[in-house]
């Protein structure tokens, strides 16, 4: 959780720097998200988490994070399972990789908006969820000049069609750590 705070708050300090805001969807920002949310809403919170993936940079994007980031942990709608997979990349700093694990969370909650399917699919949603954060990892690597060999080779494994593969790897070994944590 440390971690996480920590990030959101390095949105800030990333944001003032950026351009003007090329994000179109920030009136959900000012909108009441707690309760169950209807689907319009959902929606609209899919979208934004869409344009946040093209523009991790923009001068709303903390705010807009600060929000999504809220919302996902009181939202009935929408749960997400954390599972450690930006916490391979060694080679990232600590605010990098809770940038990374930040957008994760987002980009999987976005993902299984979009397609409810997924919402009983860890692996499905994390895999999504993970190849649009690998998107994102693609635009702080050249912002940033960072880089990391086990993000750069799941990269390589989607073009290869294997990450659902190795994803559903660290998922299961990760509940079942889980469940021996749990007796």
């Amino acid at each position: 959780m440390k971690h996480i705070l920590i990030t959101v708050l390095t949105f800030a300090i990333l944001s003032a720097c950026s351009a003007p805001s090329q994000l179109k969807n920030t009136q959900i920002i000012d909108e009441d998200l707690s309760g169950k949310l209807s689907q319009d809403k959902l929606d609209s919170i899919a979208k934004l988490i869409r344009e946040l993936e093209q523009n991790p940079f923009d001068t709303k994007a903390q705010d807009a994070k600060l929000v999504l980031f809220k919302w996902l942990v009181g939202s009935p709608d929408v749960n997400v399972s954390i599972y450690p997979i930006i916490s391979n990349a060694k080679s990232l700093d600590e605010k990098s990789q809770g940038f990374l694990t930040t957008q994760l969370m987002f980009s999987t909650a976005g993902a299984i908006i979009e397609e409810p399917a997924l919402k009983n699919d860890n692996v499905s949603a994390t895999a999504t969820g993970l190849q649009r954060t690998l998107a994102v990892y693609e635009i702080l690597k050249k912002k940033n000049a960072v880089s990391d060999p086990y993000l750069n080779t799941l990269i390589d494994e989607q073009k290869n069609g294997n990450l659902e593969n190795i994803i559903s790897e660290i998922v299961n070994e990760s509940d079942k750590k889980q469940k021996i944590k749990l007796k």
